[in-house]
């Protein structure tokens, strides 16, 4: 029918928006201009312009904030998938999981690997070499930890380890998380562990080892991952329970 012939009392469909896309572009823009302002083009007197009264600080976002905002809701989006029923926690499920992130994430991340490698790192493809075949084994099996031809990618490796846990995560924590009280304990349990852990390791190493030990490793960046999983449980209880949260 044309469109005259829709009477004008028919109910109008309001497109659905999704509000993670608001989050992502948050995190997107921390990383973005916090890389810009406050690594590449740094300004020579950087530490008085942040003391200031200028604005200057609105665009010096952490970008370490950024990316654990996007593995936060990377945990969530992930363990959503088995705690909604999407993904089943049997072989047939756990295998489509798995083929789905791969086909997600490994076309473009090996494509712009091979482009930007053979351009800035053209030694790394003399496969005839011992320790080029080891360079490329880490490249390709995403443990290169930062010292690729895209050091930014070391966030999608981190990402993607974490990817290969989740099925043995939700697995193990299928019907625990079925009570406020026990997301809200298993919460602050996840913050005291993380904050031990990371305040150990910078007492023990101090501040110059931070890149190497959280900036690029699965374990220190867990606890992110973790409490975005129990986002995922917080959610599917508020759903079980029917309960509406004010503004949706």
């Amino acid at each position: 029918p044309s469109i005259t012939d829709i009477p004008r009392s028919a109910p109008q469909i309001m497109p659905q928006h999704d509000p993670l896309l608001g989050l992502r572009f948050l995190a997107f823009a921390m990383v973005f201009l916090g890389h810009w302002f406050m690594v590449v083009f740094t300004e020579k007197d950087f530490v008085p312009m942040l003391k200031s009264t200028d604005a200057y600080w609105l665009v010096t976002s952490s970008p370490w904030g950024g990316v654990w905002l996007f593995f936060t809701l990377s945990g969530y989006l992930m363990g959503k998938g088995f705690i909604s029923g999407r993904y089943s926690l049997d072989w047939k499920g756990i295998t489509r999981y798995y083929r789905n992130r791969a086909l997600r994430i490994f076309p473009i991340y090996f494509t712009a690997i091979l482009i930007v490698g053979g351009l800035v790192m053209p030694e790394n493809f003399k496969v005839w070499l011992p320790e080029m075949q080891f360079n490329l084994f880490e490249l390709f099996s995403m443990d290169a930890k930062g010292a690729g031809p895209i050091g930014a990618l070391w966030s999608i490796s981190t990402e993607f380890q974490f990817y290969i846990l989740v099925p043995f995560i939700c697995a193990l924590t299928a019907g625990l998380f079925k009570t406020k009280t026990r997301i809200l304990f298993a919460a602050i349990g996840i913050i005291l562990i993380s904050f031990a852990y990371k305040y150990n390791m910078n007492y023990q190493h101090g501040l110059d080892r931070w890149y190497f030990k959280v900036y690029v490793t699965l374990l220190p960046n867990m606890d992110v991952f973790l409490l975005g999983i129990l986002t995922a449980y917080a959610v599917e209880y508020c759903h079980t329970k029917k309960i509406i949260l004010k503004y949706g």
